[in-house]
């Protein structure tokens, strides 16, 4: 592998821990830390997920796994010296996400302090303990030289590419973010069109009260899973006997924003898009259909 395909994986995987990425920090027994990177993607049956994440493995580090349920296949690294040597890369493409800029954030200042009473009091406070990120510009003179493989992983994460059957064949490209509507403004910008992203309706939460999966009479709500340590009560919730306070779930700053999604359809943008993916390819699932969407355009 050349320097220059190895500079493209680097950025591609920071696109991908911007969309599907996460930097963890986590206790053992509350005596010691321990760190992780992780990206999640499908276990599709073409195998193309897999080859992603282990392209990713012999270039920049870490393991690749698949879950017991063989549904997904994970990136991990969870060896500190090694995590350190592999976030410098964040020193040259830095996180263009609040979220994962934040995270990266909370596990640098972990490891400086060592200290496990900091992390218990400061885990649900990461998206509002440090300063907000500087907001990087894709099309200034530095950005976008420095982002063509951010952008690939990112949509790699994060885009869809839809094609509709019947007559008219219509098209679109989609992308979608939690509480980025200016990242998702700049992909616009970049690739030539003048739409907005709009709120969006995560599908997911549409009708997760409080997440409590059941309705007024006790009926199950269609579609809804409880989620642990949400629903403030235990077995006995007819009684209203409460959970010990540690359990209770606390909603941070980054949950609490709002969902937007961009959307794009016209034809002359769109070839804009398949312009860029074409030069800087997609490497795992999406190439299946950014294929099938660009074939006749």
């Amino acid at each position: 592998m050349t320097e220059k395909q190895k500079e493209y994986v680097i950025q591609y995987w920071v696109g991908l821990m911007d969309g599907d990425g996460s930097v963890q920090v986590n206790h053992w027994r509350k005596k010691g830390l321990q760190y992780r990177l992780v990206i999640k993607l499908r276990n599709d049956c073409e195998k193309r997920n897999i080859s992603l994440l282990e392209k990713i493995q012999k270039t920049i580090g870490g393991g690749v796994k698949k879950e017991r349920s063989q549904k997904n296949v994970i990136w991990v690294e969870n060896h500190k010296k090694k995590i350190c040597e592999i976030i410098s890369h964040f020193q040259k493409y830095p996180p263009l996400t609040s979220r994962l800029f934040f995270q990266l954030q909370f596990l640098k200042e972990c490891m400086k302090k060592q200290d496990i009473n900091w992390y218990l009091q400061n885990r649900n406070k990461k998206y509002e303990k440090f300063p907000k990120p500087p907001t990087l510009l894709l099309k200034s003179k530095n950005g976008y030289e420095r982002y063509k493989g951010w952008i690939s992983g990112f949509i790699e994460a994060k885009g869809c590419f839809t094609c509709r059957n019947g007559s008219s064949k219509f098209k679109s490209f989609s992308i979608s973010q939690k509480g980025e509507p200016v990242l998702l403004q700049q992909i616009s910008q970049f690739f030539g069109s003048e739409n907005k992203a709009r709120k969006g309706v995560n599908k997911k939460q549409k009708n997760l009260l409080c997440g409590w999966p059941y309705g007024q009479e006790g009926i199950p709500l269609p579609g809804v899973v409880a989620l642990p340590c949400v629903w403030p009560y235990g077995k006995g919730y007819q009684e209203g006997i409460p959970l010990p306070s540690n359990n209770l779930f606390v909603e941070d700053k980054y949950h609490q924003q709002d969902f937007y999604i961009l959307e794009i359809y016209n034809k002359d943008v769109l070839q804009n898009v398949i312009s860029h993916c074409t030069l800087y390819p997609f490497y795992g699932e999406k190439n299946k259909s950014f294929l099938l969407f660009s074939k006749n355009l």
